[in-house]
């Protein structure tokens, strides 16, 4: 899988793959799921990256894409990573 279609990680923050995000539901339900996450800190980015055990090479892969593209544009030091399993919420489809 080519998570740098059209060139999207040749920038930091990436380009979506949604240019319009208004017709997407707000994230109230994400913020909840973190909601022991401390997300004030003035200037710092947080990047949650959804991933299952059903697709774990894919999810890797997407992982080791979004941190080279952390560690190409040295934004180590202004990044939070939240990992958010999905694999409880594929078990019940």
């Amino acid at each position: 899988m080519n998570w740098n279609y059209q060139d999207r990680f040749e920038s930091f923050i990436p380009h979506s793959a949604v240019e319009d995000l208004t017709p997407y539901p707000k994230l109230y339900r994400l913020n909840k799921a973190i909601s022991d996450v401390d997300l004030s800190k003035e200037g710092e980015k947080v990047i949650a990256i959804f991933w299952t055990r059903m697709l774990e090479d894919i999810s890797m892969d997407a992982i080791e894409t979004v941190c080279a593209n952390i560690r190409a544009f040295e934004k180590e030091d202004e990044v939070r990573l939240i990992f958010i399993n999905t694999d409880s919420f594929f078990s019940q489809i």
